[in-house]
């Protein structure tokens, strides 16, 4: 059976940004497991671990907010 298109994107879902008192924030969030399978292998790993995860999304998350090496954050369209 094929899998949907959309959910073979390596995909990041932001569930909460949350301020902290010392003006850094906590970002919680999801990935699929086309994500984890190219964080492993951009960063070279075997495995998925939160901290390497972590470090890897705020990398990209910092690409984004620069629109550098492509990278650009979209905000998904709610249907309806």
């Amino acid at each position: 059976m094929m899998k949907n298109k959309k959910e073979q994107l390596p995909s990041i879902y932001v569930s909460e940004v949350k301020d902290n008192p010392d003006g850094n924030c906590t970002v919680t969030f999801d990935t699929n497991k086309a994500f984890d399978e190219l964080y492993k292998k951009e960063k070279g790993r075997s495995r998925v671990s939160k901290k390497g995860l972590g470090n890897y999304v705020l990398e990209l998350i910092e690409k984004g907010i620069a629109k550098e090496d492509g990278y650009n954050i979209q905000k998904l369209k709610k249907n309806g």
